[in-house]
């Protein structure tokens, strides 16, 4: 007889924490599908501001201008973005302009495969990881226009001698020459805490 309580209590505890289980992962999804919408409308939007203002400042004095204006303000935009969302934006490369934005050793994984699913034609999605103080979503940044390439394409092609001497003053360890169109130029970074 106590062997069989032993067991259908054993059987009911499986059962309980299965449920329990079962209760914490729907929650866990409810809470991922809600980081995922939030990086996605954080990278969305700080892709849009960057590119108005790069482009705006392209068309309005040239691509010198632009990578002045990108020096002094790509991160005060980045910031105040973050600010508005509640969230902190970052990008990073394993190409790296700026060395603070270079990628760790997690990052650079996720990079290879966004690299090789990019080389065979197959889609890229996002990525959220999860770490016990804090969830980041990560979302690839893809050189998508000729704009792009006019300080991250071909230093001999696509990159005018002024240009590139603009960037080696203002950035002496660049990386992040060289891209092609399609090729990924690194990732948006969106940290949420827990």
């Amino acid at each position: 007889m106590n062997k069989l309580v032993v067991i259908i209590g054993f059987a009911l505890s499986v059962f309980i924490m299965s449920s329990c289980n079962q209760q914490s992962t729907q929650l866990d999804e409810a809470t991922k599908k809600e980081w995922l919408t939030k990086g996605k409308q954080a990278t969305k939007t700080l892709s849009a501001a960057l590119l108005k203002q790069l482009s705006g400042q392209i068309k309005e004095s040239g691509t010198v201008a632009a990578i002045n204006y990108c020096n002094l303000n790509a991160l005060a935009i980045t910031d105040s973005i973050s600010e508005v969302l509640g969230v902190k934006i970052s990008r990073v490369s394993h190409r790296n302009r700026n060395p603070n934005n270079k990628a760790n050793t997690y990052e650079l994984t996720l990079i290879e495969d966004y690299s090789s699913k990019l080389a065979a034609n197959k889609a890229t999605t996002t990525t959220l990881y999860t770490e016990k103080t804090q969830n980041t979503f990560y979302a690839p940044i893809i050189m998508g226009i000729p704009t792009c390439l006019k300080c991250h394409g071909n230093t001999e092609a696509d990159i005018e001698p002024e240009v590139l001497q603009v960037i080696s003053k203002k950035y002496p360890a660049d990386k992040a020459t060289g891209f092609k169109m399609g090729e990924l130029r690194g990732l948006f970074k969106v940290e949420f805490e827990k």
